[in-house]
């Protein structure tokens, strides 16, 4: 038996809570990681991660120096 959850009314066990869709990693859309034999951004950074810096117009951190920081794990040259 799963022990129960304390809200302000009292206990309320989990198995009488309908749950209409459950996922480890919920998410929509598709994305693209490699392309041409390189990776993308969604490749390199995740697609949730890819999505944010795209509306954001984040430039620094699609500009070659941060991709090679992340691929190598030191600062260019």
């Amino acid at each position: 038996m799963e022990p129960p959850i304390r809200w302000a009314a009292g206990y309320v066990s989990l198995r009488h809570i309908p749950l209409p869709r459950v996922s480890a990693f919920a998410g929509e859309g598709v994305y693209t990681y490699v392309r041409d034999g390189a990776l993308t951004l969604a490749g390199l950074r995740g697609s949730r991660a890819a999505q944010l810096i795209g509306r954001r117009g984040a430039r620094n951190q699609v500009a070659e120096d941060a991709r090679h920081l992340l691929l190598t794990g030191r600062l260019k040259d």
